[in-house]
């Protein structure tokens, strides 16, 4: 191993820089330096900073030849030049011409930019040219809507969000009661969860297909959550008696209307469904078509899967009684926490630049 000796200057420069250098390199240099003023032996300290001990070997050289200013000079690799003049010379046309081709691998990027633009490069090179190019691997997430019917929709959710917003304001200044409603269905066996983890993990799934159905309502301004639960169906039957027993239990003031924010499932557009809620005060509120990013309640139920997802359950019984012991607990200072943040009256948004095929 070459001899290596910092001096106080370079010292505290590597100390200061070794966690805010933008250069990757520079700052996997910086912390080869600082590993080895520490004592740590040269195995160890590749090991630690994630390079080859040759490239710690390598880092040691620079500095005893050009100090400190050696170090903090990025490599610049003859891959790295070819790139600067390639992205120099058609920057705008390659990064438009890799959006507009949906690029779902790097492998796939390799072939378009050569069959393109004649530019050949290794799998990481074209990786970060990726990211040069300002571009991230991201999952395509659903849309909801109808693509050629795009504007009208765009319109009629932009609408409905003002008019939500008008009924939370009269809710908070206590002349309505407001409540976002909707069905979710648990389905046994079925759930799994993200965690990090030092390898691939493996998680046994329940037996069968058991449906466990609920049917809440969330109240923005009290930030409470709601429900009705079991294995029947949800239906016209099912609704109206949560409407029923929701108007007795937590709204007795039938003289304040309670507004019940709504999606377009048949079972809740039925005469019967409409002549029950006139009884009790209560009025329908229908959200715009495929649009269920608007219904706060939605996120609630995506919140409450990934909690029942994080366990393995034996039986039918076991995934039954988590699902129940979390919707009875939700004013736990845990879940209002996670409301709080989760269930804001700050509606998701679509351009029509971000939709594939439009």
């Amino acid at each position: 191993m070459l001899p290596i000796e910092l001096s106080k200057a370079d010292l505290d420069a590597v100390k200061m820089m070794k966690n805010s250098q933008s250069c990757e390199r520079v700052r996997n240099r910086l912390w080869v330096l600082w590993f080895l003023h520490e004592g740590f032996k040269r195995k160890d300290v590749a090991r630690l900073a994630g390079c080859a001990p040759n490239t710690v070997t390598l880092c040691v050289k620079t500095y005893n030849e050009g100090g400190i200013d050696a170090i903090l000079t990025p490599l610049v690799t003859e891959t790295a030049v070819v790139d600067r003049h390639f992205l120099g010379k058609d920057f705008d046309k390659v990064r438009e011409g890799l959006i507009e081709e949906c690029i779902h691998t790097v492998r796939h990027a390799q072939s378009f930019l050569e069959k393109k633009f004649g530019y050949q490069a290794s799998w990481e090179s074209t990786r970060r040219l990726l990211h040069r190019l300002g571009l991230r691997f991201r999952k395509v997430n659903p849309f909801p809507g109808n693509v050629k019917k795009f504007d009208e929709w765009v319109l009629k959710q932009k609408e409905w969000i003002e008019h939500l917003h008008g009924l939370h304001k009269q809710a908070l200044n206590s002349k309505i009661d407001l409540v976002f409603c909707d069905s979710v269905h648990f389905v046994y066996g079925q759930f799994s969860s993200y965690l990090w983890s030092d390898s691939a993990k493996y998680k046994s799934t329940g037996s069968g297909r058991y449906r466990f159905n609920v049917y809440g309502a969330y109240d923005p301004v009290s930030n409470s959550l709601v429900s009705h639960y079991g294995e029947e169906s949800v239906d016209a039957d099912f609704v109206t008696g949560f409407m029923t027993w929701l108007r007795k239990e937590h709204y007795p003031d039938q003289s304040r209307p309670l507004h019940f924010i709504l999606d377009n499932a048949r079972y809740q557009h039925c005469q019967y469904v409409k002549d029950v809620a006139a009884t009790l005060n209560i009025i329908l509120e229908f959200q715009p078509s495929y649009s269920p990013n608007l219904n706060l309640i939605e996120r609630a139920w995506k919140y409450i899967k990934k909690l029942v997802g994080r366990s393995y359950y034996a039986t039918k019984q076991e995934f039954f009684q988590t699902i129940v012991h979390i919707l009875e607990n939700t004013s736990e200072e845990e879940h209002q926490q996670n409301f709080d943040t989760l269930l804001t009256m700050n509606f998701q948004t679509y351009e029509k630049s971000q939709i594939l095929g439009g």
